[in-house]
């Protein structure tokens, strides 16, 4: 917690009854993470995923289906190589360990994995974080403007990813 944050929250607490409120509610919070049956215990997932990546078929349906939504203009665009798959599995190792993404395992100096490539999949994972927002085509005539935004898949692929992981942990 840094000073500024730790100056803000004893003024906080100085008003009022703010100071029995926050002790109250981290005593509750307590009480619900003991009688928790089985708390999410992060440093095991964290190890158990240190080789893990995207399985390759998962990958591959992941492009099927992203491709499918994109505008065509940009499909071609977009270098489905090692390191977007490498970026994409420390985004997903990131979601399933709430980790940060810059921490994968994936991302670190390996020996069977080149430092260039590393570099491509930060930046790669580094764009997957980014807000996506809808494209824009020019208007068509003067009265009228119409915005298109890529669509939200309604279907995952079959046997999804996280889900699965997520379930074994």
């Amino acid at each position: 917690m840094s000073h500024n944050t730790r100056a803000q929250l004893r003024s906080w607490q100085s008003l009022d009854d703010n100071a029995r409120q926050y002790a109250d509610t981290l005593g509750r919070l307590a009480n619900q993470l003991a009688a928790a049956d089985s708390p999410v215990n992060y440093q095991h997932r964290r190890a158990r995923l240190q080789g893990w990546v995207l399985p390759p078929d998962d990958w591959r349906k992941i492009i099927e289906v992203v491709v499918r939504h994109l505008e065509l203009g940009r499909r071609y665009r977009i270098r489905w190589d090692r390191a977007r798959h490498l970026a994409a599995s420390a985004i997903a190792w990131a979601q399933v360990t709430q980790g940060d993404w810059q921490w994968a395992p994936m991302l670190q100096n390996r020996p069977h994995i080149g430092l260039i490539e590393i570099k491509r999949a930060r930046f790669s994972a580094y764009e997957l974080t980014l807000p996506v927002f809808p494209s824009r085509k020019p208007p068509s005539s003067p009265a009228s403007c119409t915005t298109h935004s890529m669509s939200t898949p309604t279907s995952s692929p079959s046997g999804s990813t996280l889900n699965g992981l997520n379930e074994s942990l």
